[in-house]
């Protein structure tokens, strides 16, 4: 049907909910054996981020989103900034998971994401590509008309 579908590969902390396919590793056979279904990690994947930017890199058709990743700013900061050096950022989409999280709240968190490092010598994720997550069409992104 040329739908993209949305994954809950990330923590999961209801403690009847299994987490057997949390890891975002868990859908690399299905990015192989599925190469034209767009597939999208939802919430880049946390704590697993670097496996999620790692299925970002390694497949075209495997995205990510950002939704509710501002509740835990450290988790955010790092995922980001492993998709940032990895060259990825182009193909992480802006989500908020509501009504768990807010338009306004994960747009304040994306731009503030930067907070956490001030005053140290750690990088800052450049504010042009968190605005390019906050504005960009996720729907041309993915091909949908």
């Amino acid at each position: 049907m040329g739908l993209p579908i949305i994954v809950h590969a990330a923590f999961q902390g209801m403690r009847k909910a299994p987490m057997d396919w949390a890891n975002p590793l868990s859908y690399d056979r299905v990015a192989r054996d599925f190469r034209d279904l767009k597939l999208v990690l939802a919430h880049m994947g946390i704590p697993w981020h670097d496996e999620a930017m790692v299925m970002v890199r390694k497949h075209p058709n495997v995205y990510a989103d950002v939704s509710i990743c501002h509740l835990r700013p450290w988790w955010m900061y790092q995922a980001l900034m492993a998709f940032h050096e990895s060259d990825v950022m182009h193909k992480l989409l802006f989500g908020s998971d509501f009504p768990f999280g807010t338009l306004d709240a994960t747009i304040d968190g994306m731009r503030n994401v930067n907070s956490i490092v001030e005053g140290t010598g750690m990088p800052r994720i450049p504010d042009e590509e968190i605005e390019g997550i906050i504005n960009r069409d996720s729907l041309a992104l993915l091909g949908i008309d």
